[in-house]
């Protein structure tokens, strides 16, 4: 990993910032266990003890793995376009390339099938955001403009997306700031496709150490390009998420409880298919399907004398 960062400042209300970062990791693909070896390798009265043996336990592949090369390079621009109040204009461009290899060297001892496949993406754009403030009103304004390119053996062809979205959130600060309620909404194009998104959510500060929060939110999601080939993507993704809950703090005790909720509509699931012989298997979507989850979730920590006691439970129904 590098990352290198040159900061220029112009004066008080004018500063550019260049900033570059690379980073490259290498993960092997060992596939879990393989009970099939392991029946044909040790008597059957220690197969549960060598599948469960983590050094002798053999591995469903020995030659897999894949690496992963992130170059990422921003040049931002903080100014003031309108006399106090922020602008943050950034443009970006970011490169990845993604190898995955099995039996690279054609072991002719293995059985695997040598594959040799690199997936390659490139993507550039421009971020603006603009800040308005007055009195107990506050308004963000959110732009960006972008450009993708995919290249992958996955795909029947190299794929380009364009996009362009906008944002706006605005906030009231009520009864000395105690209250805050605050609206957004997000408009995107998505190569020619259009994609809304709304929502709502609000702080109360009670007198004594207790603060109150809820959020609910909606928006659809674009597709990714792998679903999009999957020819059963027919609906927009949609996706609604709730929360609430009520943060606490005193002397000993701090803490907070919540409910949650998401549900996805036309959420695309997908399955490992094997294909052939030689453990050669691929990731598919095969239907749409709309999921929910919804808990509860307990953040505590308490304080006696010099222990500190924690714990972070969530319950799902």
């Amino acid at each position: 990993m590098g990352l290198a960062r040159l900061s220029y400042f112009l004066s008080n209300k004018l500063n550019l910032i260049a900033s570059f970062q690379t980073t490259s990791t290498n993960t092997e693909l060992f596939g879990g266990v393989d009970p099939a070896q392991v029946s044909n390798l040790y008597p059957t009265t220690q197969f549960t003890s060598i599948l469960y043996n983590n050094l002798d336990a053999p591995a469903t592949f020995t030659n897999r793995y894949q690496k992963v090369t992130h170059n990422d390079f921003s040049l931002r621009l903080l100014c003031e376009l309108i006399e106090g109040l922020p602008t943050d204009l950034s443009v970006y461009y970011q490169r990845q390339l993604t190898e995955f290899r099995q039996n690279e060297y054609a072991d002719p001892t293995s059985n695997d099938a040598v594959i040799m496949d690199d997936n390659k993406s490139k993507t550039y754009g421009l971020n603006f955001r603009q800040e308005f403030e007055k009195d107990i009103f506050k308004i963000s304004a959110i732009m960006n403009i972008e450009g993708s390119s995919y290249s992958s053996p996955l795909l029947p062809d190299d794929i380009t997306r364009k996009s362009f979205s906008t944002a706006g959130i605005g906030s009231v600060n009520l009864f000395d700031n105690k209250f805050t309620p605050s609206v957004f909404a997000k408009y995107l194009n998505y190569s020619g496709s259009s994609y809304f998104g709304t929502g709502a959510y609000g702080s109360l500060t009670l007198d004594f150490p207790v603060k109150l929060y809820g959020g609910f939110s909606s928006f659809e999601k674009p597709r990714s390009i792998f679903e999009e080939e999957s020819g059963v993507a027919n609906d927009k993704e949609k996706i609604n998420t709730l929360e609430l809950s009520g943060r606490f703090k005193n002397r000993h005790l701090s803490g907070s409880i919540g409910y949650f909720m998401q549900s996805t509509s036309n959420a695309l699931i997908s399955a490992s298919v094997l294909e052939d012989t030689v453990k050669t298997g691929r990731a598919v979507f095969f239907n749409e399907k709309n999921i929910a989850l919804q808990g509860l979730n307990l953040n505590l920590d308490i304080k006696i004398w010099k222990i500190q006691l924690s714990t972070n439970t969530s319950y799902y129904f």
